[in-house]
């Protein structure tokens, strides 16, 4: 189960961040953030996957500590 989140939160995380940066440039023409390692066309990074994913059980924690 946490293993499954940690993956979805992964692949979502960088999809979110990846649409974010690509939109955020195409319509103002600057870019939010610059990956100089791992780089998925300066948008995102391959480095920053795991972190999505223990953002992911970060908040899945939090929210069974509130009973959400």
């Amino acid at each position: 189960m946490a293993l499954a989140y940690f993956l979805l939160c992964s692949v979502a995380g960088s999809l979110a961040e990846y649409i974010f940066g690509f939109l955020f440039h195409k319509t103002l023409g600057q870019k939010l953030w610059v990956y100089r390692k791992g780089a998925v066309d300066g948008y995102t990074s391959l480095l920053a996957i795991p972190f999505w994913g223990m953002a992911g059980i970060i908040f899945l924690a939090i929210a069974k500590v509130l009973d959400l």
